[in-house]
């Protein structure tokens, strides 16, 4: 049983052998890390695409309704970062998840 105990010790010595030791709980910690980023990447808004190009609408302004603004509601101005064509929408805050 002492030859399986100097393997041992010898194997401990070699650099490699040491990382490989250490890869599983490694591999585990970036397992931990991807789900997380994945969790948070879906609980992000998904962009919308502009109609005219396909390229990505961004909010550029938001103001309160002009007929509307006492009760909340709000015009938000989205603006395309590809053809910079811009559009309004009219928003309800209180129900967007904002």
């Amino acid at each position: 049983m002492s030859t399986i105990g100097d393997l041992t010790r010898l194997l401990e010595q070699i650099p490699l052998w040491k990382a490989l030791r250490a890869l599983p709980d490694r591999v585990a910690a970036l397992e931990r890390r991807v789900e997380a980023l994945e969790a948070e990447l879906a609980a992000r808004p998904v962009a919308e695409s502009c109609l005219l190009c396909g390229g990505t609408l961004k909010v550029t302004d938001i103001q309160p309704d002009r007929h509307f603004g006492k009760l909340g509601l709000q015009t938000h101005t989205l603006t395309c970062e590809g053809c910079g064509k811009s559009q309004t929408r009219q928003v309800d805050p209180s129900k967007s998840g904002r």
